[in-house]
């Protein structure tokens, strides 16, 4: 999860009269420009503090330094001897602080001209973080619509396909604010397929989603009715071509727009390989993009283990399946937890009884949904332990979403804070009896 040191693994930086900026095979020259340093997410102090020194040791400069952050989150560092501008906003739910930073961002952006560099660090956490509702919507408009996409089962993707067109800074209207200076967006993924457009709602790229997108998600997953009246008819607006949309590729805006993923969950599997690797079990990255409800990915992983367990399968114990991505919850009751705890607490009820295995879920930034835990663990018989402990509700529990509650009382949950960093939530099933 030390995402400073995939960021040096993925970047190279040179620096002589001017400063170049290469990413894999490709290079942005920022050059003598004016460097504005902007880092927004939930790893955004980390992020900002290994670039203000990369910068200092080159002999750089910076003009300004904007940290927008979650508010358990570290601080960052001074930059080259300055105070940095911190702010610390509201997540998961968007609040006035958000606006607050949002707005700060617009305006330093349109203040750029041609001589001016915003180099902005991005992770996840950004699309609640850095938000102000496009006009005529308000703050608690966005704020109801965010809480019912949370609760209804939505993926990353589907979300912020919505988050974006509600927003003036999202879906690349910041790098539009900021032309015609240079815009540099380094990103760290917390989504599935580290799509730029997805992470943090892509504030400096194009975006390829509309309104009408927009519009059958809120249908497909019958939200209508639980989001404010003013938000379905602006996004109606926005489909008639009332409203206009979100920058599109090639938008002549975007021209001078440059975005790298520099830290992916992929780094974070792989690290966790090479660990897994030298206790003597086979890794395996099952994948790095998993989506879907956690109840359902659990009964998915659970067949996979029976099916190991067996004999059935290529994948021979003892063995660590090791899986990222961002699964979802649909909400059916009022309970306490996340979607990591959701999927130990379901994987305990497929896995009940079953020998040689054992699991964990957690979510790299510290913070599993409305819980105080990143995560938890289980094994073959936590649920014959929880039914022990709760009889009967246990059922019910699970079916309202409390598996915090459930989970801790075992106390088989994974209690961090907030960590920094935001990777995605892993999970890790080991299938194999010791010897």
């Amino acid at each position: 999860m030390d995402i400073p040191r995939y960021m040096e693994r993925a970047i190279n930086m040179e620096f002589d009269a001017d400063v170049f900026l290469r990413v894999g095979g490709q290079e942005v020259v920022i050059g003598k420009r004016r460097i504005h340093l902007v880092a927004v997410g939930k790893a955004s102090s980390r992020m900002f503090n290994w670039m203000c020194n990369k910068l200092e040791e080159g002999g750089a400069s910076v003009e300004t330094s904007i940290v927008v952050t979650s508010k358990d989150a570290p601080a960052p560092d001074g930059c080259m001897g300055s105070d940095v501008e911190l702010i610390r906003a509201g997540h998961p739910l968007p609040d006035h602080k958000s606006v607050e930073a949002a707005e700060r961002i617009l305006d330093l952006a349109r203040g750029l001209g041609e001589a001016d560099a915003l180099v902005l660090l991005l992770s996840g956490g950004g699309s609640a973080l850095m938000e102000e509702a496009y006009p005529p919507l308000r703050l608690e408009d966005v704020i109801k619509t965010h809480k019912a996409l949370l609760e209804s089962g939505m993926n990353i993707y589907e979300m912020n396909t919505i988050r974006k067109h509600l927003s003036r800074v999202k879906g690349g209207r910041l790098a539009v604010a900021a032309y015609p200076a240079l815009t540099v967006t380094l990103a760290a993924s917390d989504v599935p397929g580290d799509d730029l457009s997805v992470i943090a709602s892509g504030p400096t790229v194009p975006d390829p989603t509309t309104f009408k997108d927009a519009l059958n998600l809120v249908d497909l997953y019958g939200v209508r009715e639980k989001v404010p009246k003013s938000v379905i008819e602006f996004l109606k607006e926005g489909a008639e071509g009332r409203v206009p949309e979100t920058p599109k590729p090639g938008d002549p805006h975007l021209a001078r727009s440059h975005a790298f993923v520099v830290a992916r969950p992929y780094d974070m599997l792989s690290s966790l390989a090479n660990y897994f690797k030298s206790l003597g079990f086979e890794p395996i990255i099952l994948t790095t993009s998993a989506l879907g409800e956690s109840r359902e990915v659990a009964g998915f992983l659970s067949s996979i283990v029976m099916d190991a367990l067996r004999g059935l399968s290529d994948i021979k114990p003892p063995v660590a399946l090791l899986i990222g991505g961002e699964t979802s919850v649909r909400v059916r009751g009022t309970g306490w937890g996340g979607r990591n705890t959701e999927i130990v607490a379901w994987l305990a009820r497929y896995l009940d009884g079953v020998d040689c295995v054992s699991f964990v879920a957690m979510d790299t930034d510290g913070i599993d949904g409305n819980s105080p835990a990143a995560g938890a663990w289980g094994d073959g018989e936590t649920w014959m332990r929880l039914l022990k402990e709760f009889r009967g509700e246990a059922f019910r529990m699970l079916a309202e979403n409390n598996t915090y509650v459930l989970l801790n009382r075992l106390k088989q949950t994974i209690i961090t804070g907030p960590t920094g960093s935001n990777l995605n939530s892993v999970i890790i099933v080991i299938i194999g009896c010791s010897e």
